[in-house]
């Protein structure tokens, strides 16, 4: 529920509020003042859980090595992903792990060198996004965070991205992404900015929006989570947050590759320089 208010402040401070609107996340005068205010009450989010632990990828190359270790010109995936977070203010790294492959935690550490504290959740079955999620519970701060998959590499605007959830005032974002539509690739419906349906597509379409994996929730979302212990996200809480009218949907149009796919991997090592 909205009210309308009226206020009275200095012409120099309304106009660094005007330079908050930037014609996307933040179109209007009023959605800069709300936007400024929830960031300046609201505590910072700088919590991100990276689901590291699925199978090995397929790769030739790198067959039944974690996608998170894939290699990308001097560094790994894992490595550029961590940067990129950092660059974005985030200082705290919950990563869930398989408890069979050590090769991560010996990589990273505790991520002193990244400038970073990691802290792991291990797995010593698999139990699908959803499961390595919910068993990550106890180790996240009760405010907003960030999750994503550990298989994808990215360049999108974090901060635009937090600006957005912040003033969609639903307990969830996705961002979503303009590309050929696989059928490893989850599609969404917009209206507006809310997101109306979401699917796995059963065949293969030319352009369509894509979830891209990269997701900021509220905490209140892990209360959403089943009771198993073995579930995917995309077939529990994502659909109740659709069926809720609780999930907005950010549409970018930065670098974003699935380098599990040989063709992505292959695109995404001639590209790193726009990183």
């Amino acid at each position: 529920m909205r009210s309308r208010i009226t206020i009275t402040i200095s012409q120099d401070l309304l106009s660094k509020v005007d330079t908050a609107i930037d014609g996307n996340t933040i179109r209007n005068r009023s959605q800069a003042i709300e936007t400024l205010l929830r960031q300046a009450i609201e505590p910072k989010i700088d919590t991100a859980v990276i689901l590291a632990g699925g199978p090995g990828t397929k790769l030739p190359a790198h067959k039944g090595k974690p996608a998170a270790l894939i290699p990308l010109g001097n560094t790994t995936l894992i490595e550029h992903t961590l940067a990129h977070l950092k660059h974005f203010g985030f200082t705290t790294i919950i990563l869930t792990v398989s408890a069979k492959d050590t090769t991560i935690k010996k990589l990273l550490g505790n991520g002193r060198r990244f400038g970073l504290n990691i802290i792991y959740s291990q797995e010593s079955t698999p139990v699908g996004t959803g499961g390595a999620l919910k068993k990550a519970t106890h180790l996240i701060p009760k405010q907003p965070f960030l999750l994503l998959h550990a298989d994808i590499l990215t360049n999108i605007n974090l901060d635009e991205f937090t600006n957005f959830f912040i003033g969609q005032d639903k307990l969830a974002a996705v961002a979503i992404k303009p590309r050929p539509g696989k059928l490893s690739y989850g599609r969404v419906y917009l209206e507006g900015s809310n997101i109306i349906a979401f699917e796995e597509p059963k065949k293969e379409t030319a352009i369509s929006l894509i979830n891209t994996g990269i997701y900021l929730l509220d905490h209140a979302c892990l209360n959403l989570l089943p009771k198993t212990k073995r579930f995917r996200l995309e077939d529990t809480l994502i659909p109740k947050l659709v069926h809720d009218k609780q999930l907005s949907g950010y549409t970018f149009q930065g670098v974003w590759f699935d380098v599990t796919a040989p063709e992505d991997y292959h695109e995404a090592k001639s590209r790193l320089s726009e990183l």
